[in-house]
């Protein structure tokens, strides 16, 4: 007998004595999945009495020349990575910024962020912009502000250097409305 055919031995019978233990147990390959228990009667009272949680005040001057609008999904618990990001540029911008928040449940300030190109539960405009070139980084300078702080889309060092650049470039105060993406480090000079 070859060692390829002791092999298939092998296996068919070890298949045989499986076939044969399920049947006699009774069992089925479902019960050998993990088994995850069934929410309790107080958690489905949990669940369909969560509403959704007020989202932060404004913060900063709205005179602002950099403005920031966080839309953000109120009944997500994941968002509170984005808000603490928010702190964080609010304590380290101070009144050069304006933070703002709108609750993507709401109908139009959803359909609003769909116009900037937020498809996640989660995403900034900066200056009506939700995507930005930062030219110093090279091919990796392509920032979307799409999706929650600190994903796979960009982290608070690509918001602080937006923010820092158009603080610091006056050149760069273009209308919202002019484009949805920008190139942060273009030094064009504005009709006016």
């Amino acid at each position: 007998m070859t060692r390829s055919l002791k092999v298939y031995g092998i296996i068919a019978g070890l298949l045989i004595v499986l076939a044969l233990s399920h049947r006699l147990t009774r069992s089925t390959l479902d019960d050998l999945a993990p088994v995850k228990p069934k929410p309790t009667a107080t958690q489905k009272e949990d669940a369909k009495s969560k509403k959704p949680a007020p989202l932060p005040k404004p913060m900063g001057n709205p005179k602002a020349k950099v403005k920031v609008q966080v839309y953000v999904t109120s009944d997500n618990e994941c968002d509170h990575t984005t808000l603490d990001a928010m702190k964080g540029l609010h304590e380290k911008f101070g009144d050069q910024v304006y933070i703002t928040y709108g609750d993507l449940l709401d109908a139009a300030v959803l359909e609003q962020a769909q116009t900037h190109k937020i498809s996640c539960k989660s995403g900034l405009t900066i200056n009506g912009k939700s995507q930005f070139i930062l030219p110093e980084r090279g091919l990796k300078g392509t920032v979307m502000l799409d999706g929650p702080a600190g994903d796979k889309n960009y982290n608070m060092d690509d918001v602080e250097a937006i923010v820092k650049h158009l603080l610091e470039t006056p050149e760069l105060d273009e209308p919202a409305a002019a484009s949805s993406s920008a190139s942060v480090g273009s030094t064009a000079p504005s009709d006016g």
